[in-house]
């Protein structure tokens, strides 16, 4: 994975040196803004082969008020206007509301990492929505190296729940997924047991819904 260019758009200073060790370690090159008005002045002037968002950040620079929707704005502008030639992977935190990461799924992000990177995260976002084939695949990438469309089994599913609900054994998470899936939460092949499997837009609507109400459990608790 080299000879390719990114363009981190990312205000806080702290999470820079993350970044740079992976992308020098992929043996890729890479610039840094910190704003919305700074990347698409940048992306204007330069190809870039993908970008790394921050989904907070601000408008313009010397700006301190950092937000959502400037990122979101600036997904519209890459779509008008890179979206044959930049990808765009979106940088978030563990605890995102679903309603905000949906909305990303349908701007065409192609890829998330969460914060603090976990070791070959990006590397394996860059290679899904990247290097893969040589070939882009547009459709929004879930987690764990599935793509909508893709079915899941019931293993894969809970694997990805444990990812956003904290807490969960392999176990747990799979009881919760088979018990969903009987009850008509998401949409399945309607096979039973190991012959399960699971349409991953719908399920991934499901699991973000399971995150928001775990959290807002835990908010409530004592």
């Amino acid at each position: 994975m080299s000879d390719r260019k990114a363009l981190l758009v990312e205000d806080d200073d702290r999470v820079i040196s993350s970044f740079d060790l992976a992308l020098t370690s992929l043996g890729h090159h890479w610039d840094r803004v910190t704003n919305q008005a700074d990347a698409q002045e940048r992306l204007s002037q330069e190809h870039f082969d993908y970008v790394l968002l921050d989904i907070d950040i601000p408008a313009r620079p010397n700006c301190s008020t950092v937000m959502s929707e400037y990122a979101i704005n600036l997904l519209s502008w890459i779509h008008r206007n890179c979206a044959d030639t930049s990808r765009v992977i979106a940088i978030t935190e563990e605890a995102e509301p679903v309603t905000l990461t949906l909305t990303l799924v349908h701007k065409s992000v192609d890829a998330f990492l969460t914060l603090p990177l976990a070791d070959g995260a990006l590397a394996g976002a860059v290679d899904a929505v990247v290097e893969r084939n040589g070939v882009v695949d547009r459709s929004p990438f879930i987690a764990d190296g599935h793509r909508a469309g893709q079915w899941l089994t019931v293993t894969q599913s809970a694997r990805m729940l444990m990812d956003v609900v904290s807490g969960l054994s392999i176990e747990k998470a799979r009881s919760r997924v088979s018990v969903a899936a009987s009850r008509g939460e998401f949409t399945t092949n309607g096979e039973n047991r190991s012959d399960r499997r699971i349409e991953p837009d719908s399920f991934n609507t499901w699991r973000l819904e399971q995150r928001e109400r775990d959290l807002a459990s835990s908010e409530q608790a004592p």
